[in-house]
């Protein structure tokens, strides 16, 4: 009896070292481990489950409507609406609107009489044309005995012939020429100058100087060197926008 009471004894004192030792060494972890992984199980099943269970969830239904899911940019449209794309404007007072119209509509009509010819021409001196404007052909030059063009008219007049202005205008020009003597040339509106050749040194006119049609311009002389084989006359030529052009087919109408 004794020995079987000692035997157990003994058993149980085995048993205390046994567990001691399991858990004062790396069973202990073991088992702590074992916790842990059952732990992080349980977490990610019941995560799992509720996921699950939201995505069965059916989305809310609305009678006769979709649900708009769209992100709200009410807000963002509204800023962007209040910031201004051009740079402002100020108003124009009603004093500074009524000048800029005034100067508008002068600056129309300056333009609107310098686009338009005259309305009417005459004739510088009343006379025979004893040649003609050749348009670009040379002719034969019957004072230099060679061939050139010949750009105006040669009206017969005799000297001290008055010389009339063909047209309004003003005066751009007064000039010796070693070929046709003493020049006027009157600019006119829509591009049009008038050319007075052969006058007597003396003119009645200076440059700058606004005319009318008649208006005396100076008399007829014999300064053309390169026509004094011809009777005594008046050279007259006329530009437009810069181009030599016919006389009788733009005063042919005027008197």
């Amino acid at each position: 009896m004794r020995k079987e009471r000692k035997t157990t004894m003994k058993n149980d004192l085995n048993f205390k070292e046994s567990k001691k030792s399991f858990f004062g060494g790396k069973g202990l972890y073991l088992a702590l481990a074992v916790c842990l992984c059952g732990a992080v199980g349980a977490t990610w099943y019941s995560v799992k489950k509720a996921t699950e269970e939201i995505e069965e969830t059916p989305p809310p239904f609305v009678s006769g409507a979709e649900v708009d899911t769209s992100p709200d940019t009410s807000s963002e449209d509204s800023s962007l609406e209040e910031q201004p794309t051009e740079p402002s404007k100020q108003p124009i007072s009603s004093e500074e609107q009524t000048d800029s119209e005034e100067t508008e509509s002068s600056n129309e009509s300056y333009q609107a009489s310098a686009d338009v010819s005259p309305e009417f021409y005459i004739m510088p001196v009343a006379g025979e044309i004893i040649n003609d404007y050749s348009d670009g052909l040379v002719v034969k030059n019957e004072t230099l005995a060679d061939w050139r063009t010949h750009d105006g008219i040669d009206i017969s007049a005799a000297v001290t012939t008055p010389v009339k202005s063909v047209a309004d205008g003003t005066v751009k020009e007064i000039y010796y020429d070693d070929l046709y003597g003493t020049v006027v040339v009157v600019s006119h509106s829509g591009g049009i100058e008038s050319y007075y050749s052969n006058l007597n040194e003396i003119v009645n006119v200076e440059v700058g100087q606004s005319v009318t049609a008649g208006h005396v311009l100076g008399s007829v002389g014999a300064s053309a060197i390169c026509e004094s084989a011809i009777e005594e006359h008046l050279h007259f030529a006329m530009k437009e926008n810069g181009e030599w052009i016919d006389p009788i087919n733009t005063i042919g109408a005027g008197e």
